[in-house]
């Protein structure tokens, strides 16, 4: 860019320069034609021979033109040489910017190579982490400091977007807030993360237990509505997951046995029967096997187990036909491992 411009520059300035060589050759054609007209008015009258006169002229001409010829050289050459210099300033810039460049451009690729083995460094201890964190809550499940680590952990992996392991952790904090019983946490750290990563089936049963729990407890119509949610996503996260539909039925005996008015208990009868019809005519009895896991495990709750006695009893025949369904799918799994 610069070059161009000295190239501008002489270029508006040529004018001025042809202008002055004009002048400079008007006063130098007199000068010699008066140079002349002198040495041949003196050849009039010289007292030498007239070769060597000749010989002293074409000196004195000669001495003129060389006189004005080295003047434009001289010229010419300070013109040379200052757009040369300039040129070469220009160039050693352009080789500096271009070295530049190549160490920054250099430096940045480095630092990217470094980062990445830093962040993969990271990622691959922090499944280490979790499972100390899940080692510190196993031994003491009401301790503070397992909730904290795993909070920080979550973030940490949050920002790495290492979904899979977000997940985990994720399900790991719900059975601490399914400890502590704060249902809002759970709530709160399901919405906050499904968008970055896939949340698992645990997860969204954990938080229906939680609020089946305590809407056995109190008896809030919002704790029920919040499990049969989490019933309703885990169930679509995971084909003939029986889980969903074992704490459906517990709700659904928790209804019967509590309800105030006698139409509530039919309507929670009636809820109770739709869910074993769908159980029983579904194509695979994978799903009637882990309803009744589910709820054989709440027959050995002190809490639910006189929920779901009480509806076994009423709705006998149903319950009969989803244990065989259950038993159809065990002599199924034994004879595959024979």
């Amino acid at each position: 860019m610069k070059t161009k411009r000295i190239f501008y520059f002489l270029f508006l300035l040529l004018p001025y320069l042809q202008q002055s060589s004009a002048q400079i050759d008007t006063a130098q054609k007199r000068q010699i034609e008066k140079t002349v007209a002198e040495a041949l008015v003196e050849r009039e009258y010289t007292r030498i021979p007239n070769k060597d006169f000749d010989d002293i002229l074409t000196n004195k001409v000669s001495a003129k033109i060389t006189e004005k010829l080295t003047f434009w050289v001289t010229l010419m050459g300070i013109i040379v040489a200052a757009i040369g210099g300039l040129a070469a300033y220009t160039f050693n810039t352009k080789i500096k910017q271009l070295i530049t460049d190549q160490i920054k451009s250099e430096s940045e690729n480095q630092f990217q190579r470094i980062n990445k083995y830093i962040v993969d460094s990271r990622k691959y201890t922090l499944r280490s982490d979790l499972e100390v964190i899940r080692a510190k809550f196993t031994q003491s499940p009401y301790s503070e400091l397992p909730v904290m680590q795993a909070k920080t952990l979550l973030l940490e992996i949050k920002e790495l977007k290492n979904p899979d392991l977000l997940a985990e952790i994720v399900d790991l904090l719900a059975i601490m807030y399914y400890t502590k019983r704060t249902p809002k946490e759970v709530e709160k750290l399901i919405e906050n993360n499904e968008k970055d990563c896939e949340i698992k089936e645990t997860t969204y049963m954990n938080a229906a237990i939680l609020y089946m729990d305590l809407y056995e407890l109190d008896g809030s119509k919002w704790y029920k509505e919040n499990s049969l949610k989490y019933c309703d996503a885990a169930a679509k996260k995971v084909p003939h997951y029986g889980e969903p539909q074992g704490i459906m039925l517990l709700l659904c005996a928790i209804d019967y046995v509590t309800g105030a008015e006698q139409q509530d208990k039919e309507k929670a009868l009636e809820t109770a029967r739709d869910i074993l019809k769908e159980i029983l005519k579904g194509s695979d009895a994978l799903t009637a096997f882990s309803t009744v896991n589910r709820l054989e495990r709440d027959l050995q709750s002190k809490t639910f187990s006189k929920y779901i006695k009480e509806l076994v009893q009423v709705l006998s025949e149903e319950f009969k036909e989803l244990y065989q369904r259950s038993s159809q799918y065990k002599t199924r799994a034994s004879q595959a491992l024979a």
